[in-house]
């Protein structure tokens, strides 16, 4: 309020509390919509070899919220699994605050220990390592585990070294861990681990901290 001319402009996934505290007339608010066009929408379904004639391509165009990219990465691979028209037929019209209901049944779908590994995964906020599934999971073969997790959008491919888990699954997964403390701690020891063995403050680099 005591500046002159000056704007911030912040765009965020939630409102935040910090918007309730400033004056209306200060603030605009423009909901800003990510979704794919129909044609857009089309051409990834048949990227993702779900080839369905322009009139269903429509349809669930409409159903996964306009195009919400997420979205139709969760149609795609659930149609791996149920018909075409009985997804559209059962699933409400995409919205966030429906993920549990777009979430669940993908989530039930996976073989129990994807399952799991996919909850226990959510306690990352960030991309993780691809380097890090093989010390989370010794004596696993981690490898199929995460391709069967890319190929049904649950984990997306960053570059060649890591993994990244969209938000919307993240935060329906991470409600679901049993023990979240304990899996905190894990991820934790993990980055301790790869920051090697100096833990004096004074002599730690960048890449440590």
């Amino acid at each position: 309020e005591r500046a002159q001319g000056a704007k911030l402009i912040l765009i965020c996934r939630r409102r935040p509390r910090l918007a309730a505290t400033i004056s209306p007339l200060l603030l605009v608010e423009q909901p800003l919509r990510a979704g794919l066009d129909p044609v857009s929408c089309g051409q990834f379904l048949s990227e993702c070899e779900l080839d369905v004639p322009e009139g269903i391509a429509h349809e669930i165009w409409k159903l996964t919220g306009e195009g919400h990219p997420k979205a139709l990465e969760i149609f795609v691979a659930r149609s791996r699994t149920y018909p075409v028209t009985e997804l559209l037929s059962s699933l409400p019209v995409f919205r966030e605050e429906l993920k549990n209901e777009w979430l669940t049944p993908l989530i039930n779908e996976l073989p129990q220990e994807q399952r799991e590994v996919t909850i226990e995964l959510s306690v990352f906020d960030r991309p993780i390592p691809c380097d890090a599934m093989n010390w989370l999971y010794p004596g696993k073969e981690v490898d199929p585990l995460m391709v069967g997790l890319v190929d049904r959008f649950i984990l997306d491919q960053i570059g060649e070294n890591s993994l990244r888990m969209h938000p919307l699954i993240r935060e329906f997964c991470y409600a679901l861990i049993p023990d979240r403390r304990s899996k905190h701690i894990r991820a934790a020891e993990y980055y301790l681990d790869q920051s090697g063995s100096e833990r004096n403050p004074e002599m730690i680099d960048d890449f440590q901290i």
